[in-house]
């Protein structure tokens, strides 16, 4: 199971801007994983907070482990006249970027959890997914009127942060303070893509219900504009 749950780490590329913008095809990209039965058309609360569970480990891990975000967490957590006599290097970062999540978590607060969202409006990013979605229901995920499956604005919902309390779902357990999530608002997404499967084999090694799927979500972060975050992007 451990094995599905590794976050392909990507190598960084250079964004080169000129005239203002990025110049097309370079990207931060990285890849999200959901496996379960919880993802059902108009998915209520509790739905939602099982999805938003399984991303959270994955997006922590993003943070943590992909330089340019936890040097960010790190430069905008410096808090001026701050002890830190007797302090190593690596203390002194992980108490910048503990404060980073601090800050963000406390502007996000739902009931008892902080929030921390990677894509936020102010990056003004241009946010695309790319979606692998297996199966065992094979009616056409895309309705004949051109409108997304219910299916997926359940899992969009799940993708941010919950507007009032009533969509939390559930209370913080164990390192869930503060609370990961990939954006703050489901209409920052620019662009969707969806390709459909059936799906064999669950990765527990079982035969999957009608309600099971397994996603791979291809994220990929493009800015926009210069901002003073936007280098981490770039």
């Amino acid at each position: 199971m451990s094995a599905f749950l590794e976050i392909p780490q990507l190598p960084y590329t250079e964004t080169v801007w000129e005239n203002g913008g990025p110049v097309e095809g370079e990207c931060v990209e990285f890849r999200l994983i959901y496996a379960g039965n919880q993802l059902v058309a108009d998915g209520d609360a509790t739905q939602k907070h099982v999805i938003r569970k399984a991303l959270h480990p994955q997006l922590k891990h993003l943070w943590a482990s992909n330089f340019l975000l936890s040097d960010m967490a790190r430069r905008y957590g410096l808090v001026a006249n701050r002890n830190t006599s007797g302090m190593s290097e690596d203390e002194i970062a992980r108490m910048m970027r503990e404060t980073f999540f601090a800050k963000v978590g406390n502007l996000y607060s739902r009931g008892n959890f902080h929030f921390v969202p990677l894509i936020e409006q102010s990056l003004c990013l241009r946010v695309s997914l790319d979606i692998l979605f297996l199966r065992r229901d094979q009616h056409p995920l895309i309705k004949a009127g051109g409108d997304i499956d219910n299916r997926l604005k359940t899992l969009f919902d799940a993708f941010r942060v919950p507007e009032t309390t009533a969509g939390l779902g559930g209370v913080p357990e164990d390192g869930e303070d503060p609370f990961f999530v990939l954006m703050q608002d489901d209409c920052l997404i620019s662009e969707v893509r969806v390709n459909t499967d059936n799906l064999l084999l669950l990765p527990q090694n079982t035969a999957p219900s009608a309600k099971d799927c397994f996603l791979v979500i291809d994220v990929k972060l493009r800015p926009t504009q210069k901002t003073t975050k936007s280098w981490a992007f770039e």
